[in-house]
């Protein structure tokens, strides 16, 4: 009986003295993609702050570090959602070059997947996925049902928000009856600064209001 406990004991010992290892090694990892992304996240930062399309040699040496730290750490969402919004901006940029928009938009579907494998209950990247499909030409089954999945999610999230009131702006005469109102619902709701952004959008659209 003794000698069972002990093979036990000395059983959980062995997993316990394992996940910290994992532990340890994934910390230290994780920290080392931190640590030489730094500068490259403050420059996202400032891209996004100024809402300008990188310019092309920028573009991949961003997209290049990102891809960096997601091989040392595989299993983190940033770093594909902010792949996927470089490939985003630079696919709508090119909107009226089709084969590059579409690769583009392509590759910004991927990683917003790779990143919701890891972090499912993102609803930016569900928003921003929603997005992406609308300028890919998906039919209104599949950017309907992004958009719902966003909405449940991210109900009072600005970074869920602005990129499904953007969609739905654009594409207002096809939607559902039911996400008009959510929409209608999130605008009347909205504290400031999102209200702003919101009205934004409608100006931008030339709405009045809804």
């Amino acid at each position: 009986m003794i000698t069972l406990k002990k093979t036990v004991a000395g059983f959980f010992l062995g997993v316990l003295c394992a996940a910290s290892v994992f532990s340890v090694y994934y910390c230290v990892t994780a920290g080392i993609a931190d640590a030489t992304t730094l500068e490259l996240r403050q420059t996202l930062l400032q891209v996004r702050a100024e809402g300008k399309v990188p310019g092309p040699v920028q573009w991949r040496e961003l997209v290049q570090g990102l891809d960096h730290a997601s091989q040392l750490v595989p299993d983190a969402p940033q770093y594909h959602e902010d792949t996927a919004f470089l490939y985003a901006v630079r696919g709508v940029a090119a909107l009226k070059f089709p084969a590059i928009a579409k690769h583009n938009l392509e590759q910004a579907l991927i990683n917003y997947q790779q990143a919701l494998s890891t972090r499912p209950m993102s609803p930016a990247s569900w928003a921003n996925m929603a997005l992406a499909a609308h300028y890919l030409g998906k039919s209104d089954e599949e950017v309907g049902s992004l958009f719902d999945t966003a909405m449940h999610l991210g109900r009072n999230d600005p970074g869920t928000q602005i990129p499904l009131f953007f969609l739905g702006m654009q594409r207002w005469g096809s939607l559902s009856e039911n996400r008009k109102r959510q929409l209608i619902v999130t605008l009347k709701q909205a504290k400031q600064p999102l209200k702003q952004e919101l009205k934004a959008i409608l100006i931008q659209f030339h709405i009045g209001e809804l």
